[in-house]
């Protein structure tokens, strides 16, 4: 698994574990974080990767959300012009969607286009 598609695996499990800390509190505005740890936990079923795979189960915070989406969205793209991968491309998709979720003020979900 290349570097990049192991840390998008990695962000995907943060995602996910930090909904499930979300989801035990119970706590008021989710800043669209579940909303972005589908949109992950999707393209990584369809593309074949378990994120659990790597072991990362650490929460992250909002902010480290979006600033990760952000970055690895534009190492992805940047990957997949200089490679034309198709699973690089479907992830660095992936990874704009979440980051749009992260970005949505009342946390609601960006309809499909």
């Amino acid at each position: 698994m290349g570097k990049l598609i192991q840390r998008a695996a990695e962000f995907t499990g943060q995602l996910d574990a930090t909904v499930r800390n979300i989801d035990m509190l119970g706590e008021g505005d989710t800043h669209g974080l579940p909303a972005a740890a589908a949109r992950m936990d999707q393209a990584m079923l369809e593309l074949g990767i378990d994120p659990r795979q790597n072991g990362i189960e650490e929460p992250i915070s909002h902010s480290q959300a979006c600033e990760t989406a952000e970055r690895l969205y534009h190492a992805l793209v940047k990957q997949a012009k200089k490679h034309e991968n198709h699973t690089t491309f479907r992830l660095a998709q992936a990874v704009n969607l979440a980051w749009a979720e992260l970005t949505v003020s009342d946390g609601a979900m960006i309809p499909d286009r």
